[in-house]
């Protein structure tokens, strides 16, 4: 298991925007938190913030930088939840509808129960992608920049 600080942050936030949905569901006024915008609100920035504890990560994932970007099917379930997640904000924020918060709120739960398990499965410096590797998302999943940079020189070094 190879979890960090980071995902531990990732987590707390997660699970206080989790929290504060089901204290909405049960009546409970958190924070001054009332009605579904504002919860869509504070949900949506919390999981922003959470997303923001893994951004190197996030570069792995689409290969910004010129690194290898992790497989396919990883990419499209991430990103389609995103997109979820998103759109459902929009529209809960506008309509103040409960179906499109609770879809909110489980596409976001969604994505980082993903990364966190990608995470965890995780060896060494070559963290995402060799999650990648262990899960068989890729034939070349595990090889990472380090290894493209020891390919290059011929060393370590």
């Amino acid at each position: 298991m190879h979890l960090t600080w980071k995902d531990g942050m990732a987590t707390a936030f997660v699970g206080a925007g989790v929290a504060l949905y089901g204290l909405s569901l049960a009546g409970t006024t958190v924070a001054g938190l009332t009605g579904n915008r504002s919860l869509v609100v504070a949900v949506f920035a919390l999981g922003v913030a959470a997303c923001y504890t893994a951004k190197a990560q996030i570069w792995q994932v689409y290969g910004a930088g010129g690194g290898q970007r992790s497989p396919m099917p990883y990419v499209v379930t991430i990103s389609t939840l995103g997109g979820i997640t998103l759109v459902a904000g929009i529209v809960a924020f506008v309509s103040g509808g409960a179906a499109a918060l609770a879809t909110m709120v489980a596409a976001t739960f969604a994505m980082w129960a993903l990364a966190t398990v990608r995470h965890a499965r995780a060896r060494g410096p070559r963290r995402g992608l060799q999650a990648d590797a262990d899960l068989g998302l890729g034939q070349h999943a595990g090889r990472g920049v380090r290894d493209r940079e020891i390919d290059a020189h011929g060393s370590r070094g």
